[in-house]
C-alpha cells in the first residue's frame, strides 16, 4: 500500500511582467509506503525543476509562467524517525539549460518552402543539482558532492548564442562526525560531434577516470 498525497502540489504560478518568474516553492508530493517510511518530494525552490517558455521576439519582462517538470527528493523518514536529507545547490544563473525550437506552420503555396525563421523561439530550464545528502542519527554521516562550471556554448548554430553551463562532479567525499571515510575524485573530457554534411556540432560530456582513496585509480576509453 502506497499513499500519494498530491494536495500540496502546484503545476504552475501565473505572473505578470517578472524576470525569470519562479514557481511555488511549498510545492510538494508526500508518499507514505505501508512499512512506515515517509518520502518528500519539492518544497523549495533548489529541489525543484520547472520551465519558461519564451517565444521569438520576446524578452525576459514576457516570460510565460513557469510549468514544474520535476520535484526531487528531497527527505525520507524512517519509522524510527532517523531522517536523510537531500540538499540541492542554490538558485544561480549556472542552473539554466536552454533549448530552442520551431513552429512550423505549412504555407498557403504546397510548393513554397516552408521557413521557420520567424517562429523561432526556446525553453529555459531550472535544473536541479544535489549538492550533499545527510543521514541523521548517533553518529551523522554526510556524503558531499564538488563540482564546478563548465560554461559550454550549446550549438554553435544558434541564432541565440545559447550557451549552457554544465556542472563537472570533480570528488565526493563520505563523512561521519566530519572524520573522512573515503574519498573519490573523477575527471571527465569533452568529445565533439558533427552532424552529417553540416557544420554544427555538439559537446558531449564523457567521464575519464575515477580515484578511490585505499583502491586506487579507474580510467575510461571510448572510440
Amino acid at each position: 500500500f502506497v499513499d500519494v498525497d498530491l494536495s500540496q502540489t502546484t503545476y504552475n504560478i501565473p505572473t505578470t511582467k517578472s524576470i525569470n518568474p519562479q514557481p511555488n516553492e511549498s510545492s510538494h508530493i508526500t508518499i507514505k509506503t505501508n512499512d512506515g517510511y515517509t518520502y518528500i518530494f519539492g518544497g523549495e525552490q533548489a529541489a525543484i525543476e520547472y520551465t519558461l517558455t519564451i517565444k521569438d521576439g520576446q524578452d525576459e519582462l514576457k516570460q510565460q509562467s513557469p510549468t514544474i517538470s520535476t520535484w526531487h527528493l528531497k527527505k525520507i523518514i524512517a519509522p524510527n524517525q532517523r531522517t536523510i536529507m537531500f540538499y540541492y545547490k542554490p538558485m544561480s544563473e549556472n542552473l539554466w539549460t536552454f533549448n530552442e525550437y520551431y513552429n512550423y506552420f505549412a504555407p498557403k503555396d504546397p510548393n513554397e518552402m516552408i521557413d521557420a525563421t520567424t517562429n523561432l523561439g526556446y525553453n529555459k530550464t531550472k535544473e536541479c543539482i544535489l549538492d550533499s545528502i545527510t543521514i541523521s542519527g548517533n553518529h551523522e554521516v554526510k556524503v558531499q558532492f564538488y563540482s564546478h562550471v563548465d560554461f559550454r556554448k550549446l550549438y554553435n548554430h544558434s541564432k541565440y548564442g545559447l550557451a549552457q553551463s554544465n556542472f563537472m562532479l570533480d570528488s565526493v567525499i563520505v563523512s561521519t562526525n566530519n572524520n573522512i571515510l573515503k574519498r573519490a575524485k573523477l575527471t571527465s573530457c569533452y568529445k565533439s560531434y558533427i552532424y552529417s554534411n553540416t557544420s554544427y556540432s555538439h559537446h558531449w560530456r564523457f567521464l575519464s577516470s575515477v580515484s578511490i582513496d585505499g583502491t586506487g585509480k579507474y580510467l575510461f576509453t571510448y572510440n
